[in-house]
C-alpha cells in the first residue's frame, strides 16, 4: 500500500468509509483520508489482515524468548535458593541433588501449566478471528455465527474486530463448532 506504508509507524487501527470518503485511522492517532474506491477498500482490508498476521506471529515469538529468559532466570534462582537454604541448614548431601531437581522440574511444570492459561485476551481475540475468518465471512453456511453475541447488529471482519470482546469471539468459534457438529450429524 504505496500510498501510506511509508510512514514506519503506519499501523492501520480502522478505517471509515463516509461520504465517498474513507477516512483511515492509524494507531499513532494519526487519520488520512482519501476518496472512496472499493478497490482500494480492499486493499486496506488485505492490508489490516497481513498486519494482524505479522503482529500474531511476531506476539508469539517475542513471547516464546521472554519465557524462555524468564524460565531459566527462574530456574537458576530456584536451584540456588535450593542450595543455599540446604547449605544453610548444613543438610546438604550430593545424594538429595536427584531430589532438588525434581522440586526444580515440578516447579517448572506449575510454570509452563500458568504460562499457557494466561494468554494475552488481544492476541487471543485476533488469533480465533484468523483461525475463522472464511467462516465468518461465509454467512450462507454459518447463518447463526453471531448468536449470542453482544454486537448482533455490527458485521465482524478486521476492521470491527476490536469492538467484540474476546467473550464474543469465544461465543462465535462455539456457534462455528455447534454449526459443524450439526452438518455432520445430518450427513451420518
Amino acid at each position: 500500500m504505496n500510498r501510506y506504508d511509508n510512514d514506519y509507524f503506519a499501523i492501520i487501527k480502522e478505517y471509515e468509509v463516509k461520504n465517498d470518503e474513507i477516512i483511515i485511522k492509524f494507531t499513532s492517532g494519526r487519520e488520512e483520508t482519501f476518496p472512496y474506491e472499493e478497490s482500494f477498500e480492499k486493499e486496506i482490508v488485505n492490508y489490516m489482515l497481513t498486519q494482524a498476521k505479522e503482529r500474531d506471529k511476531a506476539i508469539n515469538i517475542t513471547r516464546e524468548k521472554l519465557e524462555n529468559k524468564l524460565l531459566n532466570a527462574l530456574l537458576g534462582a530456584q536451584g540456588v535458593a535450593c542450595i543455599l537454604l540446604l547449605r544453610r541448614l548444613q543438610i546438604l548431601d550430593f545424594q538429595m541433588l536427584p531430589d532438588i531437581f525434581n522440586v526444580m522440574t515440578l516447579a517448572y511444570l506449575d510454570f509452563l501449566a500458568v504460562r499457557n492459561g494466561k494468554k494475552v485476551n488481544e492476541h487471543e481475540k485476533y488469533n480465533i478471528y484468523l483461525n475463522n475468518m472464511e467462516k465468518i465471512a461465509n454467512k450462507e453456511d454459518y447463518p447463526d455465527i453471531l448468536r449470542g453475541v453482544m454486537r448482533e447488529d455490527l458485521e465482524l471482519n478486521i476492521n470491527t474486530l476490536d469492538k467484540y470482546s474476546l467473550k464474543d469471539l469465544k461465543q462465535i468459534r462455539k456457534n462455528i463448532e455447534q454449526r459443524e457438529e450439526k452438518v455432520l450429524r445430518k450427513k451420518r
